[in-house]
């Protein structure tokens, strides 16, 4: 999607910086920077989406004239599923800045296939087809949960105190 594009652009921005200063072995301001950027990129993310959310059937009709079924449902999956990929952008920075890239995309791997089977279990199941993207929202919620992890183990931050510091400041803003 263009937002998540979009949003990578301002990671792209602050990546060196937030590796540079884990380079300089200072936890703390890392932590620290990893809620700022993490809020930052939800509230693009927020300014963004909410529109397109909320006015997605008539953009779909400007645009396309005549909307397919599914297609405000799918687009409105898809902005969602996005949240998950938005929120980890600082995460994958550190874990690259860390080096340690090989056990980090051989467990990612392993989880983001995990959608293939659950996907197909979902369409033997049932004819629906937004199911792949509930599928599909769940592995993403599972790597972020993944990468939460790794890099409270990286840094050494609670990872009960992120969440609250992360998704409190979020909701008040909402």
């Amino acid at each position: 999607l263009a937002i998540y594009q979009f949003i990578s652009s301002f990671q792209i921005a602050y990546s060196p910086y937030l590796m540079k200063t884990y380079a300089e072995g200072d936890i703390l301001k890392v932590n620290k920077l990893i809620l700022v950027f993490t809020k930052v990129s939800f509230l693009l993310y927020f300014l963004v989406t909410i529109p397109l959310f909320l006015f997605c059937g008539e953009i779909l009709r400007f645009w396309l004239g005549e909307v397919p079924d599914y297609s405000i449902y799918f687009t409105k999956l898809a902005l969602f599923l996005v949240f998950f990929e938005i929120l980890s952008l600082p995460l994958v920075s550190v874990v690259q800045a860390s080096g340690k890239i090989k056990k980090y995309q051989l467990y990612l791997s392993l989880i983001i296939i995990i959608n293939i089977p659950l996907a197909y279990g979902f369409f033997i199941i049932s004819d629906k087809p937004e199911l792949f993207f509930y599928s599909k929202i769940f592995i993403s919620f599972l790597v972020f949960l993944y990468r939460v992890f790794l890099v409270s183990k990286l840094l050494y931050f609670n990872i009960l105190d992120y969440f609250r510091d992360i998704f409190l400041d979020l909701t008040i803003f909402i």
